[in-house]
């Protein structure tokens, strides 16, 4: 695998890019605070300024080290940013890695997720050389699998009594959804 760091992408409507730390106002306006969005998220939604800048930092900080990828999603058009996908979580051993999005609900059934998401997995498969991207979401969330399926992954299965972050224990239901390289390029 190559540790490229974070290119820019682009699509016919959006830029993928590095977010900045003065992005912090539009990031807790556009989806950071969204609970109808956060409501299917890990996280709660964001309540202040404060919150969110402290979430930049981190994914800033990401940025230096290896295979830290998390692009902003910005509509090149209205230069709004209205979302973000995220490598959370890598395996470099066994060459895959797990990626994430948001979107601010504003922008849902749009199809700006599944264009975000099908540059970077190319980038990700085909630059980078992982050989496998995950995905999972709430099953109560399906819109999600709709958005993995067209950006050309494959469901792999459910996982049942999974446990997701916030305050309170949750038995969940999460659907994993992957795809390699040479999936992607007969798509």
């Amino acid at each position: 695998m190559k540790d490229l760091g974070m290119k820019r992408l682009e699509t016919d409507r959006l830029m993928l890019r590095e977010i900045k730390l003065d992005d912090g106002p539009e990031m807790l306006e556009n989806w950071a605070s969204d609970d109808k969005m956060t409501s299917y998220m890990s996280w709660s939604s964001h309540k202040n300024l404060k919150e969110t800048r402290a979430v930049i930092h981190k994914w800033v900080e990401k940025y230096s080290r290896p295979l830290g990828f998390n692009w902003v999603i910005q509509i090149k058009e209205t230069k709004e940013l209205i979302g973000n996908i995220e490598v959370i979580s890598t395996n470099a051993s066994q060459q895959l890695c797990q990626v994430a999005f948001c979107i601010g609900s504003k922008w849902w059934n749009k199809g700006y997720t599944t264009e975000a998401l099908k540059p970077v997995l190319k980038f990700l498969l085909n630059d980078v050389g992982f050989y496998v991207v995950e995905a999972q979401y709430l099953a109560e969330n399906p819109a999600a699998g709709k958005v993995l399926m067209k950006a050309g992954m494959t469901k792999d299965g459910v996982m049942r009594k999974r446990y997701m972050g916030k305050n309170r224990p949750m038995e969940l239901v999460m659907i994993r959804y992957s795809v390699t390289a040479n999936e992607l390029g007969k798509r």
